[in-house]
């Protein structure tokens, strides 16, 4: 291909051909990049490679800039739903204790943890937290919300020589460059017994494949797209085996979901203050809910 294109993060092929046409320039503003950001279908040249199948944005200028701005993001609508969040978080560590089947504290790393939810719930349950989180915001407010030291850095630049039990990689995965080299880097910080939990978008699920670029999981930030042929490649290649899988189920407030339908009721502030106080679980089945152990 005539254009700056990296190589298959995966296979490291060359053998790409374009999957979807950029339907956005390369992101400016650290807005574009929120977790929250509301508008979907954005993305660079996404290609397919053909020795592998892995989906992923491959404009070089592109993944530079989106990894470069996620330092200087911040993001208030993500505080304001953090209570709701902490519902789906609780629900991962529960698990991670049946597939563990062990009563004592364990030590869990989160890696992005934005504002720290999980850690929280990790620390209510006894169990020793350690974070990275690459948004300097992210690690300030962590702190001053719930007490909590950040590593602020990339998994690329992270070193530690303690080993965990527990390593949570949540809506994380199709941000980095190179999944590959995150999961052989976690594999090595992760203890033999140790189970790892991934949550990611599912690229290949019935939603995606109806909504097109109108599903959620196409934008801006995202630069890596799994389906499970990919996703489970990837998983064996790194060194590891699946314990449990199942569909993420997500909790919103009913303010937060019905402005993302009707943006417009962002302006009505009485009704925010009610719908606030409504959670609701959402389950659209095109997010993979993944518990990992070593091989």
């Amino acid at each position: 291909m005539s254009k700056d294109y990296r190589n298959c993060p995966v296979c490291n092929s060359n053998n790409l051909v374009l999957f979807l046409k950029a339907t956005s320039l390369p992101p400016k503003s650290p807005i574009q990049v929120q977790v929250t950001e509301k508008h979907f279908g954005l993305h660079g040249d996404m290609v397919r490679c053909r020795r592998c199948g892995f989906f992923f944005v491959a404009d070089k200028k592109f993944v530079k800039k989106a990894i470069s701005l996620y330092r200087r993001m911040s993001d208030q609508a993500y505080v304001q739903e953090e209570k709701e969040r902490r519902l789906s978080f609780q629900k991962i560590l529960e698990n991670i204790k049946r597939i563990r089947k062990m009563r004592k504290a364990l030590n869990i790393l989160d890696i992005g943890c934005s504002t720290g939810g999980l850690l929280v719930e990790a620390k209510n349950l006894g169990w020793r937290a350690f974070v990275v989180e690459p948004s300097i915001w992210g690690c300030k407010l962590a702190n001053k919300l719930h007490g909590l030291t950040i590593s602020n850095s990339t998994m690329e630049s992270y070193h530690s020589s303690k080993k965990f039990d527990v390593i949570t990689i949540l809506d994380v995965l199709e941000h980095v460059e190179n999944p590959v080299f995150l999961l052989r880097k976690v594999s090595r910080l992760l203890k033999a017994e140790g189970v790892i939990c991934i949550v990611t978008p599912d690229f290949g699920s019935f939603m995606a494949r109806i909504l097109g670029e109108k599903w959620w999981g196409i934008r801006l930030g995202h630069l890596s797209y799994f389906d499970r042929k990919t996703f489970k490649k990837i998983i064996r290649e790194s060194g590891f085996k699946v314990k449990k899988e199942s569909t993420y189920t997500r909790f919103f407030s009913l303010y937060y979901i019905l402005v993302r339908l009707f943006p417009t009721l962002e302006k009505v502030r009485i009704l925010k203050e009610l719908l606030k106080k409504l959670t609701v679980p959402l389950t659209m089945f095109d997010s993979f809910e993944v518990y990992l152990a070593k091989k």
